[in-house]
């Protein structure tokens, strides 16, 4: 896949006193318009008030910093749901949903970013808002007459609701107005506080097409298998065969475990299928989403895949993202730093390294309903005799046991 993978900041698409909204572009990243996601971010300043509006797209709003205030109607339900989001809150946000964003704080900037499909945008790559109110408002495209019969109202009361807003997008609220305050009764099932996620397998090929190889050698498995050079180098080269090998005579296999069967195997037409809607079924079950948030230690670098294509946002920190392909080849090599994005094709392998020592924080949107996976997981958890026979070398090694030389 020849596209540009590098991690990018976004561009500033308006600024206004009440704050700014900025884009990450398809033509500055490619990859979002190719896997169908779009990525946005909003700053509100004390005051600060994002007008009401709806978008195409469906997407989940992530708190980067600060604390604030945001409404939300569903045309499904038209009673307004008010809720307090913080530093580090998730909450969903799906296409055509009216919803309204405020900071309420004196002496902080709120910051939000959005991650999310864009399959059905208008434009590719780039969640496009109808607003409702303020000098885009679409009600003014509407004929004053029209207006009138729709709301009772005489042509100048229709000048006054169409005209009186002279500014758009975002506007800062006047002092002494006083603004909606969140309900707790709102919150419920609603907002999200997302757990760090490293703990998860990923399913990859063994052998000469083996997405490792990819990887730096610092990355491979010297970090994130806290193994030593000489050590790699034993993992890396033994296996000489191809996806699928013959295991030794005397060597030992797993057993099944019928206990292992309970919930978890269902066929269907010959087709195994995995459900992981009770991880977040808002998010999961009404816009197709799933989301995670993963703090990367300096000393062990996270190498992740998964079913989706993924928007990632670099919270916090620094360091370098390396993403291979399904052929094990390296497509990216790249420093990524805070307020960053980048974005990676479903089932291509990727490692985060933190150069910083507090580590880095990455807040990830997947176009799948499966959580990210993580390689040194599912080694760490498969069967030993497995392990040797397919990278012809200890199982110790891959399953964090053998110690460093």
């Amino acid at each position: 896949m020849e596209v540009d993978l590098s991690p990018k900041f976004p561009k500033k698409f308006m600024e206004s006193e009440g704050g700014s909204y900025h884009v990450w572009l398809s033509s500055d990243l490619p990859m979002l318009s190719e896997a169908k996601v779009g990525a946005g971010k909003l700053v509100l300043e004390p005051r600060g008030l994002a007008l009401p509006h709806y978008a195409d797209c469906s997407k989940l709003a992530f708190v980067v910093q600060g604390s604030g205030i945001t409404g939300l109607i569903s045309p499904s339900c038209v009673k307004e749901r008010v809720v307090r989001l913080k530093e580090g809150d998730t909450i969903p946000v799906a296409s055509g949903v009216t919803n309204w964003w405020y900071n309420d704080c004196q002496d902080s900037t709120f910051i939000v970013v959005f991650l999310g499909e864009a399959r059905n945008a208008h434009r590719p790559g780039l969640f496009s808002y109808v607003f409702l109110a303020g000098a885009n408002s679409v009600l003014g495209g509407f004929s004053q007459a029209t207006l009138g019969r729709a709301w009772n109202l005489g042509a100048e009361q229709v000048k006054q609701l169409v005209n009186s807003q002279p500014g758009g997008i975002i506007v800062k609220v006047e002092e002494g107005k006083v603004m909606p305050g969140a309900r707790e009764e709102d919150e419920d099932g609603f907002v999200f506080k997302l757990e760090t996620r490293r703990k998860s397998p990923l399913v990859g090929e063994i052998g000469k097409k083996f997405i490792f190889s990819g990887f730096s050698e610092a990355t491979q498995y010297g970090r994130v298998g806290n193994l030593g050079e000489e050590q790699v180098k034993k993992l890396m080269i033994p296996q000489e065969s191809r996806n699928i090998v013959k295991v030794e005579d005397g060597k030992g296999t797993p057993i099944a475990r019928e206990e292992d069967e309970d919930g978890f195997h269902y066929k269907l037409n010959n087709t195994v299928s995995l459900g992981r809607k009770d991880l977040f079924p808002l998010l999961i079950g009404e816009i197709g989403l799933s989301a995670h948030y993963a703090k990367v230690n300096p000393a062990s670098p996270g190498v992740f895949s998964g079913s989706g294509d993924q928007a990632t946002y670099v919270v916090k920190g620094r360091g370098r993202v390396e993403i291979v392909d399904m052929d094990g080849r390296r497509v990216l090599d790249a420093e990524v730093a805070a307020g960053q994005a980048f974005v990676v094709p479903r089932f291509f392998p990727f490692a985060v390294v933190a150069e910083d020592d507090q580590g880095m924080d990455l807040f990830a949107v997947t176009t799948s309903p499966e959580p990210m996976l993580e390689m040194k997981t599912v080694l760490e958890n498969m069967s030993p005799q497995v392990l040797e026979a397919a990278f012809n070398a200890p199982a110790l090694l891959l399953q964090g046991t053998d110690p460093v030389n």
